[in-house]
């Protein structure tokens, strides 16, 4: 996973660190967690192993998905898009609040339905050259 990772983000002239570490948990599985990091944005990739499909292309999947996420100029990736809508609509009662992410997840429109319901926002989406504007109003 880590050198066919590693071997894809050199061929698009990114420098890369990873290291491996080993944890006791309940699933044999495997994973990789990629993320990249600039002045005002960290952006993610997480790619769980399956059966069946090895471990180079699981390195690749997430390596792909860190690019495409980098390359869309996000300022969140989509999970961490998910996991902010809540903090999003109450930042809201103190004025507006925006970002951008490269695609909206089904979880993130089931999330933003939801606050919509609570709390008095509406999250407006517009989509841009490489990404998707949220405002929060």
């Amino acid at each position: 996973m880590k050198h066919a990772a590693t071997k894809l983000l050199l061929k698009k002239d990114f420098r890369s660190s990873i290291e491996i570490k080993q944890t006791t948990a309940l699933s044999p599985g495997t994973g990789i967690t990629l993320w990249a990091q600039s002045k005002d944005t960290v952006l993610g990739s997480t790619m769980l192993g399956e059966r069946g499909i090895t471990s180079e292309k699981i390195g690749e999947n997430a390596a792909l998905c860190l690019l495409n996420e980098i390359e869309s100029n996000a300022t969140l990736d989509i999970y961490a898009f998910d996991q902010l809508i809540p903090y999003m609509a109450i930042a809201r009662s103190s004025g507006q609040s925006s970002c951008f992410i490269r695609e909206i997840s089904n979880h993130a429109q089931t999330n933003m339905w939801l606050m919509q319901k609570f709390f008095n926002v509406k999250f407006e989406k517009k989509h841009e050259e490489k990404n998707i504007r949220i405002i929060v109003k």
